[in-house]
């Protein structure tokens, strides 16, 4: 939307925790304005969805106030473990972000396409997005307007949408932040559940370090090498979302193929992370024996 293309943008790297390398970005920030470049706007995540982690948003928020950069954070589902009691500290510093991004119609299990974007500066929201004043058929309905600041038409691209934030509004009047919070807390209860499952098994691995809600694993029998271990695992994959009533996904984390249980559902039971345990070890004896 932007425009300005896939070499404005710097990858940095990241720890064995999946975190931003902090020392790299400042280097990368200190090398492009060497270059004559100017860096502008610092991005974390809370909850990644690879691995679920978070970025230190606080040591962020700092790099960013110290370079005088716009620091944004995608929230997508992550930034609702700001709700539950024992893992609202991974947010700590999302309060300082200039935009936040999140979306309603994963983690709330609201209805699908609801997301939202949430900025500081109402000016320079109303500054980057405002265009009907030019417009001769529009004229009139604008200067009707009380507050041009708070007239949605003003603060995103379509004039012509769906009046979603409704869904959102009786929602949260209807079920609350003390339900929400409950059921965010049940989900992280329950992944932690399935990783001590996994780490108590000795044909199951961990892959990734289980932050809030997403584990990243793979069945690794004894003996097999890397490449049978991608194989059988991506075997796995497929068997499962064919015949299971719900589905897990798969993914890779320096070049590690591993299967991904990421818990949003409000439905989930803690007997199901047992099935799950149960049918991810089945398939995979069943597939090693050519069953």
């Amino acid at each position: 939307m932007l425009g300005l293309g896939n070499e404005s943008l710097r990858k940095i790297p990241t720890d064995d925790n999946c975190m931003i390398k902090l020392r790299d970005l400042e280097n990368a920030i200190q090398e492009d304005r060497e270059q004559d470049y100017h860096p502008f706007c610092v991005i974390g995540c809370a909850g990644t969805t690879n691995s679920g982690s978070f970025d230190d948003l606080e040591a962020l928020a700092d790099i960013a106030e110290r370079e005088d950069m716009w620091f944004h954070v995608d929230g997508a589902f992550g930034a609702w473990v700001k709700l539950s009691d024992t893992h609202r500290h991974l947010v700590r510093g999302m309060e300082r972000a200039d935009s936040l991004a999140v979306d309603f119609h994963k983690w709330m299990n609201m209805p699908y396409g609801i997301g939202c974007t949430l900025v500081r500066d109402r000016l320079a929201h109303f500054s980057t997005f405002v265009y009907g004043h030019e417009a001769e058929y529009l004229k009139s309905a604008f200067e009707l307007s009380e507050d041009q600041l708070s007239n949605p038409h003003n603060l995103a691209l379509p004039l012509s949408r769906n009046f979603s934030s409704l869904k959102v509004y009786m929602l949260l009047r209807a079920y609350g932040r003390k339900k929400y919070s409950r059921l965010i807390q049940q989900n992280l209860d329950q992944i932690n559940y399935l990783a001590k499952l996994i780490e108590g098994d000795d044909e199951l691995e961990l892959t990734a370090p289980v932050v809030s809600n997403v584990v990243c694993f793979r069945f690794k029998p004894i003996n097999s090498d890397e490449t049978e271990t991608e194989k059988l695992n991506r075997l796995i994959s497929a068997e499962i979302n064919k015949n299971a009533f719900w589905m897990i996904s798969d993914t890779s984390i320096n070049d590690k193929y591993m299967l991904r249980a990421c818990n949003v559902n409000h439905r989930t039971k803690t007997t199901d992370m047992d099935f799950l345990v149960r049918e991810v070890k089945e398939i995979g004896h069943r597939l090693l024996n050519g069953v």
